[in-house]
């Protein structure tokens, strides 16, 4: 099985402007290194830093150069500056002494930027000064199968533009190629109640048998969001969040590694998934993206003519069970449910499976970090669609293990607002639930 994975980011600022990162989709925007420095950077690279590493040992040490390109560190001493020194010489890190943030059991960090030149880029466009901060990071030796087995991506996004203006209209996505076995017999849906976009098959495969795995793809943590009458109850009526004025409803959670506690945002929650779209290469409206106008209609869940797809009428799917196809949102493809019943929008024809899953929309201000914290897991049943019921399992495993919210994603154009349920989960036995 291959996943491959990146991404795409959108914004509006004077015109519309799209760059990303993925090599199954030929996006090659972004380079290694800082905004602030050369492409030959002698820093760029990959930093590995693990729980298992002796205490101010050299994977520490090492680290100082991470710490100059934007890693994370803890400050024990208080001095402003990273510097891993056993103060005692007891060979025990204490929290009155640096060490670095360390996610997962094994991380693995990053940066890179969208310095490259417009004359090489996909989509031609200028650089606007976006840096990301990358850390993929696993769990090998976790005693849960579901969280062992799958596969988890910090992406912190940095306004580094020397204009000084607002990036307005921001929209971030990851982009997946997922090919279970053959790559031409691949199914799609849309888990709106997991904030994920899924790659199963519906039968047998030609490599992996009877029981080919499924993939999600999923939105962990996105960035915090204040929502009137969702996120907190608007005392003074403007619409603004006004912390010892407003009464919060809900908290979002942004993790942190080890040493860290999770950072907290009362009177907000967790942006959701905003829409999904297929890439079909055989197909006109639905083909790969050749500029940035025709990329913004994906991150809209819409086709390249930037137009919904129409769930009675599209070709590829069909609206099966008690739901009526003129109710179904299209801003998420296949937004039925397979399993159980094959119920909803599903899908109806085995492709070369490509997706985008996009983000709500924000503004990043200069020097602002947006934060998303996403998730690859994979899991194999006894059968196609027994794998996409495991899979699901695993991710409400992972959810309720990390203190992660999902909120029910409308689906169907005539549910109302308030019919949105909220689940939290922040476990009192996991304080720091991305370190353990």
């Amino acid at each position: 099985m291959i996943a491959s994975q990146g991404f795409l980011l959108w914004l509006l600022q004077f015109r519309v402007w799209a760059a990303g990162t993925t090599g199954a989709f030929l996006f090659k925007d972004f380079q290694s290194g800082t905004v602030d420095y050369p492409s030959d950077d002698p820093r760029r690279g990959i930093y590995r830093i693990a729980r298992a590493d002796s205490a101010f040992g050299a994977s520490w040490k090492y680290w100082k150069i991470a710490v100059s390109m934007g890693g994370r560190y803890w400050d024990g001493d208080g001095n402003g500056y990273y510097d891993p020194i056993d103060r005692n010489s007891n060979g025990i890190w204490e929290p009155n002494e640096d060490m670095p943030e360390i996610l997962g059991e094994v991380s693995y960090f990053t940066v890179y930027n969208d310095g490259v030149s417009a004359l090489l880029r996909k989509f031609s466009e200028n650089p606007q000064g976006i840096e990301v901060r990358q850390t993929l990071y696993t769990f090998p030796s976790s005693t849960s199968e579901e969280i062992k087995n799958a596969v988890f991506v910090r992406y912190e996004i940095v306004n580094r533009s020397a204009t000084g203006l607002p990036v307005t209209d921001f929209i971030f996505s990851v982009q997946q190629d997922p090919d279970l076995g053959d790559t031409t017999d691949d199914m799609l849906y849309t888990d709106t109640l997991h904030n994920s976009v899924v790659a199963y098959n519906d039968g047998d495969d030609s490599q992996f048998g009877a029981n080919p795995p499924a993939v999600y793809n999923t939105l962990l943590f996105g960035e915090p969001v204040t929502i009137p009458g969702v996120s907190f109850h608007d005392v003074n009526n403007n619409n603004i969040w006004d912390p010892g004025i407003d009464i919060a409803i809900d908290t979002a959670v942004i993790p942190l590694g080890y040493p860290f506690e999770p950072q907290l945002y009362p009177g907000a929650i967790n942006s959701q998934m905003a829409s999904s779209i297929p890439y079909m290469s055989e197909y006109p409206t639905q083909r790969l993206p050749k500029n940035s106008t025709e990329a913004r209609f994906f991150s809209e869940g819409k086709n390249l003519n930037g137009v919904f797809l129409e769930p009675c009428t599209w070709a590829f799917g069909e609206v099966k069970g008690p739901v009526s196809c003129s109710t179904v949102n299209p801003v998420f493809i296949y937004s039925g449910n397979p399993v159980p019943g094959n119920s909803g929008w599903i899908g109806n024809t085995p492709t070369d499976a490509m997706t985008g899953l996009a983000f709500t929309k924000k503004t990043l201000e200069p020097g602002a970090l947006f934060t998303y914290h996403t998730a690859i897991v994979v899991q194999r049943g006894s059968s196609a669609l027994n794998s996409v019921s495991l899979t699901r399992a695993a991710v409400d495993t992972i959810f309720k293990r990390f203190g992660a919210s999902y909120v029910h994603v409308l689906t169907s154009v005539k549910e109302e607002d308030s019919n949105i349920p909220k689940t939290w989960e922040l476990s009192q036995n996991f304080l720091n639930p991305l370190t353990r």
